[in-house]
């Protein structure tokens, strides 16, 4: 199995990819055969010439059929643009003449993450899953993050996969949609983001406290989960420092996990003493690596499966809240 940077020859494959991504999944990838071409060039410039805002697109190929069997890439937050997230907030109010007291939970839109580095559009095809290979996906651009440390800020967070059902329904979007906008599903949202008016969207949602106990139950619960096929993951970025930052994203209700780059150099560099890759050789490091370019990072290895170590039994699950 490859690891590499995506190039312009891979568009059919890509496109392909991303045909198959599931509700919740890659958003800012539904642009069309041609935004897709303009997201690969995007890459391709990243990695050649690196400057703010940037894109570094990764794939996966099996070198045997020159299959394309997953894709992940890295991307800086506030291209151009605020970064919003709903921040998770609780205050006590009491009243000793009324002998009362209680916590009460809301939610915030705020501005955050600004010059932090964001995992996006990762993805593995279903038959490839189970050999450690998504795993290798996750901790290849991490590897590269922490190999050209000076591009990525000091910081890299992950938004988790909404909670959306198999038709594209999310109870916390479909709440939020509805009251401040208009009701929509994950599709109908995709098309504002891809359509370049998510700010339009964004200015609509007060910036004041929204108070959770006024929410339907089923979308209180719904805040800070994620989608069951989320959970490996959750629990890989975890074990590398990945944690809760209060945050979760405006659309999706889901965590937003954030970790310390330096603290992820050490993590990472760490864990991958422990990988154990059957009959295979991991080239962790290109020729290129030592200069300011990546454009030949690499990892390959010569079997079509990855072993790692087992995750800790405490690792991330669903986070309540309110």
């Amino acid at each position: 199995m490859l690891f590499r940077p995506i190039i312009p020859e891979d568009i059919d494959q890509f496109e392909t990819l991303v045909g198959q991504l599931g509700n919740g999944m890659g958003a800012s990838l539904r642009i069309g055969r041609e935004g897709l071409k303009q997201r690969i060039e995007l890459s391709m410039e990243s990695f050649t010439h690196p400057t703010s805002p940037f894109l570094f697109q990764f794939v996966l190929e099996d070198p045997l059929t020159r299959q394309l069997v997953g894709i992940c890439g890295l991307e800086s937050l506030n291209q151009g643009k605020p970064f919003y997230a709903f921040r998770l907030e609780t205050e006590f109010v009491e009243s000793k003449l009324l002998d009362f007291r209680k916590e009460r939970h809301s939610l915030r839109l705020t501005e955050v993450f600004t010059g932090s580095t964001n995992l996006c559009s990762q993805f593995l095809l279903p038959k490839y899953r189970g050999r450690g290979l998504g795993k290798l996906l996750s901790h290849g651009r991490l590897l590269y993050a922490i190999n050209f440390p000076q591009l990525f800020g000091g910081e890299i967070v992950a938004e988790l996969r909404g909670n959306y059902d198999r038709h594209g329904n999310s109870p916390f979007l479909q709440f939020i949609s509805k009251n401040f906008f208009k009701e929509l599903d994950y599709e109908a949202y995709s098309k504002i983001l891809c359509s370049g008016a998510e700010q339009e969207f964004l200015s609509l949602i007060p910036k004041k406290s929204l108070y959770t106990s006024f929410f339907p139950s089923s979308v209180r619960d719904s805040i800070c989960t994620f989608h069951p096929e989320t959970i490996a993951n959750s629990k890989l970025l975890h074990r590398l420092g990945f944690r809760f930052t209060q945050h979760i994203g405006y659309s999706s209700g889901a965590p937003i996990l954030r970790v310390d780059l330096c603290q992820l150099q050490t993590t990472l560099r760490n864990l991958c003493t422990e990988w154990q890759v059957p009959n295979s050789q991991i080239q962790e490091y290109s020729n290129d690596c030592k200069g300011s370019s990546g454009i030949d990072f690499q990892i390959r290895l010569n079997s079509d499966t990855a072993t790692f170590p087992p995750h800790p039994t405490h690792a991330l699950g669903h986070l309540p809240f309110g």
